[in-house]
């Protein structure tokens, strides 16, 4: 059976003529991403966004598209219901939205940037009577904004899911790097309380809630393979107010593009899965690709313990029966991580534990300045107050052609023997196919060298191991986390004979091979900390105004 796209209109001009055409990708006639699904009866919506970038430029969208099926397989177009006009506090960047019914009104929660007191991105509301729309503005405002979530970027208000629980409360969550999740009053216009971060590995963005069987399922998107190519990670509850088990990956990189964005629905018995690629050429010879995605669907299915199965792509998608309940049985899922780490662990040198070395996991809304830490007592050097906030770059092993050392460059304020460093880091691979990658540190004395010189040459490392090599460690990712690394007495790395010499310009490396992703170091676009820069194979990182950042780096002294 052939897939079938009717023509819809789009700010007045006609979108390409309709197109026969079977398999993945869903809709052929226009480049569409972000599926979001809304089973309503007997009928499947299907709403996505709307990629119109010029060729060879970054991501243009001004609408969201509607689609509808009833058997998953054909396809009609209704054209746009709603768009980045249709709020009047919003400019552009019509991004990822979800639609959902409610006591007979059918609300549209949208990504949108804002503009005056609603600057960054934002998330709004729609309602139409119809699920085809129109949508009109539901409140005149966002319902989220920037100044109401403490994330360290102005996007993190983005990718809205909502979900209605078997009692009627409806959810929403939403968030890139930062995952919020927040009750909706029933009138679905007003947040119901506090919002709530909650921490899962990789999180990056795309989340997707359903339930299932009396479980709760949060897929989302996952940065794993080399950093940027998103996959599609889940979890697990028994409650929304959680714990969440994490339960590893459940779909792939996808063809020619670095998103995913997973959709769920349940329909006539069967689990469908949606998401993107980059694969599909237009019928004016205009190819797919980062920028310009298409939507695809195929089956997902269920273990008997409720664990997903890793999800198939393919090219048919819908149009080849669904697996009957004994292959479903004997499918053995290739290459899922059932379970990942709940945290991160750190080994010395020859991969053996160390109990000195080791991460803290916490939800790094400390004061470096303001107030001690777990661990007692106040830093004596800090670059910023709050890294948490503060940090809205990341840096790594990967990006722009690779690096060998990412630093920070610091002056000691007293004499200290030093005992721990901590550093606001996260991120990192963790596949079967890849090994993860040792992390070297590194400590040298640099006095002598301006600590915000264009550049640094270095000599030996003060971090050695009893047997005189340098240590490293291996971080599991789970996430933008605070990285404790503990350097005390007997810890087997030489720390206590580590002296900090008052007014002298050190430098803290971390060291890892070029164009590998083992981890990521978050850093300032602003310069808070006067006596150091952040460094990138030994070179002063700047932004485009010429002025530096400084890594998340705060030194403890040894205190008996």
């Amino acid at each position: 059976m052939k897939r079938i796209t009717k023509t819809a209109l789009l700010a007045g001009m006609a979108l390409a003529s309709s197109t026969l055409l079977a398999g993945n990708p869903l809709i052929t006639d226009v480049f569409t991403a972000d599926p979001a699904p809304l089973v309503d009866g007997d009928t499947v919506y299907l709403y996505t966004t709307h990629d119109e970038a010029p060729p060879r430029q970054w991501l243009v969208m001004n609408d969201w598209l509607c689609y509808s099926s009833k058997d998953m397989v054909n396809w009609k177009a209704h054209g746009p219901v709603a768009s980045k006009d249709t709020f009047e506090w919003g400019t552009h960047d019509a991004w990822a939205a979800q639609t959902i019914r409610k006591d007979g009104k059918y609300w549209l929660y949208v990504t949108l940037c804002g503009k005056d007191q609603y600057s960054g991105r934002a998330i709004g509301v729609a309602v139409s009577d119809k699920p085809e729309g129109p949508f009109k503005d539901a409140i005149g405002k966002p319902l989220v904004w920037d100044s109401m979530t403490p994330g360290p970027v102005g996007w993190d208000d983005m990718d809205p899911t909502v979900f209605i629980d078997d009692d009627g409360t409806p959810w929403l969550a939403w968030g890139h790097t930062m995952l919020y999740v927040a009750k909706l009053k029933p009138n679905m216009t007003e947040l119901d309380g506090e919002i709530k971060m909650m921490r899962l590995p990789n999180y990056t963005e795309g989340p997707w809630l359903f339930k299932r069987n009396g479980v709760y399922y949060m897929i989302y998107v996952s940065h794993i393979l080399n950093g940027f190519h998103e996959m599609a990670s889940y979890a697990t509850a028994t409650s929304m107010e959680g714990p969440w088990t994490p339960r590893g990956l459940m779909c792939r990189d996808t063809k020619n593009s670095d998103c995913i964005h997973p959709g769920v629905a349940e329909f006539k018995g069967n689990w469908y899965f949606f998401y993107l690629n980059g694969a599909l050429t237009l019928a004016n010879g205009e190819k797919g690709d980062a920028q310009h995605r298409s939507v695809c669907l195929d089956y997902m299915y269920f273990n008997p313990d409720g664990t997903i199965q890793m999800v198939e792509q393919t090219d048919r998608g819908t149009e080849v029966p669904p697996k009957t309940a004994e292959q479903i049985a004997a499918a053995v899922p290739k290459g899922e991580i059932k379970k990942l780490e709940p945290f991160p662990k750190v080994y010395a040198y020859g991969g053996n534990p160390t109990p000195k070395l080791r991460t803290v996991t916490e939800m790094n809304e400390l004061t470096w300045t303001g107030r001690a830490n777990t661990r007692g007592g106040l830093p004596v050097m800090s670059t910023m107050k709050t890294p948490f906030r503060d940090c809205t770059a990341r840096t790594g092993f990967y990006e722009n052609g690779g690096c060998e050392t990412i630093g920070q460059t610091f002056v000691a304020p007293s004499n200290m023997m030093l005992h721990t460093i901590e550093l606001y880091v996260g991120d990192g691979e963790i596949t079967r196919e890849q090994p993860q990658h040792a992390i070297k540190i590194a400590l040298y004395d640099i006095t002598g060298t301006d600590p915000n010189a264009d550049t640094y040459t270095v000599g030996e490392n003060l971090f050695k191991s009893v047997d005189g090599r340098e240590p490293y460690f291996v971080y599991t990712p789970q996430g933008p986390d605070k990285l404790l690394i503990n350097l005390g007495t007997n810890d087997g790395l030489g720390a206590d004979k580590v002296v900090l010499k008052e007014g002298h310009t050190y430098v803290f490396e971390l060291q890892a091979p070029r164009r590998t992703f083992p981890i990521s170091w978050f850093r300032s676009e602003k310069d808070l900390y006067p006596q150091g820069s952040a460094y990138r194979d030994r070179r002063k990182i700047t932004n485009r105004q010429r002025t530096s950042g400084d890594f998340a780096l705060a030194i403890y002294p040894y205190r008996g």
